[in-house]
């Protein structure tokens, strides 16, 4: 996950330092790497420098003085991946340390392995100074375990931790807030930093407006449903929720695809349909066009609705709390979460929420 932890890394600091970035190709080792990197620079239009397969020294040199020619503020340097035993690929390392003189050198390493990956940050730390660590699939609360063992045994700080497919998937490592996951408390303060990134404050409030109201339609929940895809994945904003890491099996059944199936149903709607959602509840010939206009059936506009009316339901809620049980919810907002039904039966569906 190395060379894609760089890309991440280029695609956060731009985001949030709006820098101008050139990431150096110097793994050329393995010369799919280089091809990677040139891939993923064009996926996120960040510039990418590289040579070929020459010496990473020269490399790291020539590219150095083109980034500076260039005028880029944020300069990256992907090398390759070494044993911290193979002392020839670790000199390598040193000298490419003394010609770019980096503020950073931050170690990437893979939580799934533990407290092995503690022990080699140890030995690259003794020979390199390294700054910091990335630490890789940290996906699961479980491997939170490896990112306390290398701060323990290394004493090196974990800078950013990577926790997924997407490009986005990577943010600043809070230690308190790693332990909260693990210990099953959530992690508020990292979800409430998304929604600040990724969603207007204007609109979301306008649409909580509207929901309080009880009169929110099919085209405020299409917004509801591109402001979550702006901040990833439903498992992993629901995995920050206190309370709710308990129903982590279940929460791994969550698909991102019952999204985009409830937009195709929406944009099958006509415009008078997706602003009054009684004209869809009152027809069933109606359903039974919008679901055929889908390419889906009428149980899949069924949970549509459903998922309307545990929306109305759960401002319904929230309009009849005090100021003191609103305040509660930061500790537990898994209160106002509709009660799931659970399929029942065999197969590979067994267990899974139904939406």
């Amino acid at each position: 996950g190395k060379t894609t932890a760089i890309g991440k890394m280029g695609a956060f600091i731009r985001k949030t330092e709006k820098k101008k970035i050139l990431f150096i190709a110097a793994d050329i080792y393995r010369p799919a790497a280089i091809d990677q990197l040139v891939t993923i620079g064009k996926q996120l239009d960040i510039d990418v420098y590289q040579e070929g397969l020459i010496k990473a020294q020269t490399i790291v040199k020539n590219g150095l003085k083109y980034a500076k020619e260039q005028n880029y503020d944020v300069v990256i340097i992907d090398t390759a991946g070494r044993l911290n035993i193979d002392k020839e690929m670790m000199q390598e390392l040193i000298e490419v340390k003394e010609i770019a003189k980096p503020d950073e050198i931050l170690l990437t390493v893979d939580a799934m392995t533990g407290q092995v990956a503690a022990s080699v940050a140890q030995s690259f730390h003794e020979q390199l100074n390294t700054t910091g660590a990335i630490i890789t699939k940290l996906d699961g609360d479980t491997r939170g375990g490896a990112a306390l063992s290398i701060r323990e045994i290394s004493q090196i700080p974990i800078k950013f931790a990577s926790n997924g497919e997407k490009m986005d998937a990577f943010e600043v490592f809070h230690p308190e807030r790693m332990a909260s996951r693990i210990l099953g408390m959530g992690d508020m303060l990292t979800l409430i930093e998304s929604a600040t990134q990724n969603i207007d404050e204007d609109e979301a409030m306008g649409m909580m407006e509207k929901l309080m109201s009880g009169q929110y339609n099919y085209n405020d929940l299409l917004k509801q449903f591109k402001m979550i895809k702006k901040m990833g994945s439903i498992s992993k904003i629901l995995g920050f929720m206190p309370g709710v890491s308990k129903y982590k099996d279940a929460l791994n059944n969550v698909d991102d695809k019952e999204f985009e199936k409830m937009s195709v149903l929406i944009h099958s709607m006509t415009a008078e349909e997706r602003k009054h959602p009684k004209l869809v509840d009152d027809s069933a010939r109606r359903r039974t066009r919008i679901a055929r206009g889908a390419g889906m059936q009428v149980s899949d506009l069924n949970r549509l609705r459903q998922a309307l009316d545990q929306q109305k339901q759960m401002a319904k809620q929230m309009s009849k709390m005090s100021e003191k049980d609103l305040s509660g919810l930061q500790n537990n907002p898994s209160k106002l979460m509709p009660k799931q039904k659970i399929k029942k039966g065999k197969g590979k569906n067994k267990g899974q929420f139904r939406f």
